[in-house]
C-alpha cells in the first residue's frame, strides 16, 4: 500500500494581512499481481492477473484575517484581526481496477496477447453503471524466423502486427458547492450556490482502435523502423459543453457523440557510418493524422454555440464572413 501526503503551510504577508492555509492530498493505493510462466516445447505462456484498489482524499482550508494592530500578532493570533474570513474545500474518490492478459508465443514466430481490463470509479452518475470493461486484442507474425527467410541474410527483423483494444477515459470533475453572504431586511444571510454542475448519467469515455504495423531491420540494422496504420473511434465523449447561465453555471460535462481517428506514421532509422572515431546517424518521421467528429446528438447536426461541427475536428475555429458595415440611411436593397 502506498500513501502520498502532500501539505503547504502556513502564509503571511505584512501590511495588516493574514492567511493561514493549505492543502493536504492523500492517495493510498493497494495493488495485488499475479504472474504465472509455463514453456512446454515450442511454445510459452504467461499470465499475469491485477487487483487495484486506490482512494484519493482532497482537503483544503484557508483563513484570511486583515486589520491587525501590528504584524507581530498576524496568524500567531488571527482571531485579533478585525476582520476574518475562511473557506474548506474536500472531495474524496475512489477506484477500483481488475485485469488479466494472456501472452503466447510458438517458436518465437506466432505471437498473440489477450486482455481484459475491468474499471469503476466512483465519480460517475449515480443513474449509471460507475463500472467500464475494456478488451484488446494482439497478434504478431515474426516473419523473419521463418525457414524461407532463413537465406535472407541482408534481413535481420521483419515483423507484421495487428491490434485492436478498447480503453476507457474518466476525466470527471467533481461538483463544488459554495457559500455566500447576502443581504435581506438590514441583516446578512448565508447562503450556498453551485460553482459546478453535476451530472447523474456521465459513463465511461471509450476509444475503439485497429491498429496494423510492420517492423522492419536491414543489413544488421543499419536501416530499420517501423510503418503504423491506426483507425480510432471515440464515443460517450467526455466534453464540457455551454448551458443558459440560468442554471447557476454555464457548462456542464456531458457524454457526446462520437469521434473519428485515423493516420499513418513512418519511421527509419539509418547507420551511415560508425566507427571508434566517428558516427553519422539519420532519422527520418513522417506522420499525417485526420481527427473528424462524426456525430453529436443523433441528428446529424452541428452544435454551433459549443463551436462542434460535424466533419470537422475538435476545436476547429469556425465564424462569420463580414461582407461590410451598413452605413445609417443605406438601403440594402431588398
Amino acid at each position: 500500500m502506498n500513501t502520498v501526503i502532500m501539505r503547504e503551510g502556513p502564509q503571511t504577508t505584512t501590511g495588516g494581512f493574514a492567511n493561514i492555509g493549505g492543502d493536504e492530498k492523500k492517495v493510498w493505493i493497494i495493488e495485488n499481481i499475479l504472474k504465472y510462466t509455463k514453456s512446454f516445447g515450442k511454445h510459452n505462456l504467461d499470465f499475469t492477473g491485477l487487483y487495484s484498489a486506490q482512494a484519493n482524499e482532497f482537503f483544503k482550508r484557508n483563513l484570511n484575517g486583515t486589520g491587525f494592530i501590528n504584524d507581530q500578532l498576524s496568524y500567531n493570533n488571527i482571531g485579533s484581526a478585525e476582520n476574518i474570513a475562511g473557506g474548506m474545500e474536500s472531495s474524496r474518490s475512489t477506484l477500483l481496477s481488475q485485469m488479466a492478459r494472456i501472452n503466447y508465443s510458438y517458436d518465437s514466430r506466432y505471437l498473440l496477447t489477450l486482455t481484459a481490463r475491468r474499471d469503476g470509479y466512483s465519480a460517475f452518475g449515480a443513474n449509471t453503471n460507475k463500472y467500464g470493461t475494456f478488451p484488446s486484442l494482439a497478434v504478431g507474425w515474426n516473419i523473419h524466423n521463418e525457414d524461407f527467410m532463413k537465406n535472407a541474410d541482408e534481413v535481420n527483423n521483419l515483423k507484421l502486427r495487428f491490434s485492436y483494444g478498447q480503453t476507457g477515459n474518466r476525466g470527471v470533475n467533481k461538483s463544488l458547492a459554495g457559500t455566500i453572504l447576502y443581504p435581506f431586511g438590514g441583516t446578512a444571510y448565508t447562503g450556498t450556490f453551485l460553482a459546478g454542475l453535476g451530472n447523474p448519467n456521465l459513463v465511461w469515455e471509450t476509444t475503439t482502435t485497429v491498429n496494423l504495423g510492420i517492423d522492419f531491420g536491414f543489413l544488421n540494422n543499419r536501416i530499420n523502423g517501423t510503418v503504423e496504420i491506426y483507425h480510432s473511434n471515440t464515443d460517450d465523449l467526455l466534453l464540457r459543453r455551454s448551458i443558459p447561465a440560468l442554471t447557476v453555471t454555464n457548462n456542464i460535462i456531458d457524454n457526446i457523440g462520437e469521434v473519428r481517428n485515423k493516420g499513418l506514421e513512418f519511421t527509419v532509422n539509418t547507420i551511415n557510418v560508425r566507427n571508434d572515431n566517428f558516427s553519422w546517424e539519420t532519422n527520418v518521421n513522417f506522420s499525417t493524422y485526420r481527427n473528424e467528429i462524426v456525430d453529436l446528438y443523433g441528428d446529424g447536426e452541428s452544435d454551433i454555440p459549443n463551436r462542434w461541427f460535424i466533419g470537422e475536428s475538435l476545436g476547429a475555429i469556425f465564424d462569420y464572413n463580414m461582407i461590410g458595415i451598413w452605413q445609417e440611411g443605406e438601403d440594402t436593397g431588398t
